[in-house]
């Protein structure tokens, strides 16, 4: 009997180093393991470099403005590689949120009045300290243009000034009427439809500095309007707006994602 006992102690002992070692080791140990995970690593790579990794497609007015941009930006010309482990789109718009970065902007605020009694608030990043720019009154001015619900917070728009900064521009963000904590003061709001409150911006913002070069970049609904304001804009009621810029997911005309005139 305690023989029996003595035998029953060993092998619950053995078998309790065996679960231990398994445990341990687990699926990753095992060859059949690693031959799988080897196996999808090999076919996920594959198909992200086949599928998913591309060059960007330019769509532009004329072959000459194509030409333009990749030999003044050749990064268009470059392959575009997502970030691996989530790729998607929407993916991508769900985590945004939660792992976005946010650069530090300190910004100076102007509101200013429209024709039917409105108010639009400006955010101004005048860029003080530009050693490429030292006279204020020609450093380069940039007009952005947020997307629908999008405001001078927005984390895209901050990366967007930070890069400005470095090459010694002045930013200016056009909030629409009644976003980023303004009061609405008449019954109509905004849309994309509309550019009168963009034509008013625009005027206004070459009042102040008429002899500073004037670019334009608009993302999502703000590039859409860029669009709807294309008279406007490009054809000569402002001339200040030397460039314009799209960038959107959404193109109602049919053409690609990247406009510019």
């Amino acid at each position: 009997m305690q023989r029996l006992a003595m035998h029953l102690r060993m092998l619950s002992r053995e078998l309790s180093l065996y679960l231990e070692h398994q445990v341990r080791v687990g699926f990753f140990g095992s060859g059949v393991g690693l031959s799988l995970i080897l196996g999808f690593s090999v076919a996920y790579a594959c198909y992200y470099l086949s599928s998913i990794a591309k060059k960007p497609q330019l769509v532009t007015g004329g072959e000459s403005f194509s030409r333009f941009l990749e030999n003044h930006c050749p990064v268009v010309t470059e392959t575009y590689y997502p970030t691996v482990w989530c790729w998607e789109s929407r993916g991508q718009t769900l985590l945004r949120p939660f792992i976005t970065s946010k650069p530090s902007v300190q910004y100076r605020n102007e509101l200013i009045k429209t024709a039917d009694g409105g108010q639009i608030s400006l955010d101004w990043f005048d860029n003080c300290n530009s050693k490429c720019y030292m006279d204020a009154t020609t450093r380069p001015t940039i007009l952005l243009l947020p997307g629908l619900t999008g405001t001078s917070k927005e984390s895209y728009i901050l990366h967007m000034i930070h890069l400005s900064e470095e090459l010694g521009y002045r930013c200016v963000v056009f909030n629409n009427r009644g976003v980023a904590g303004e009061n609405l003061l008449t019954p109509r709001t905004y849309c994309c439809a509309n550019t009168e409150d963009l034509e008013t911006v625009i005027h206004h913002v070459h009042s102040l500095y008429p002899s500073a070069p004037f670019l334009a970049a608009g993302v999502s609904m703000g590039g859409k309007k860029f669009i709807q304001a294309n008279v406007a804009i490009c054809l000569g009621n402002y001339g200040s707006v030397v460039k314009r810029m799209q960038v959107s997911p959404w193109d109602p005309q049919g053409c690609g994602s990247l406009k510019a005139c």
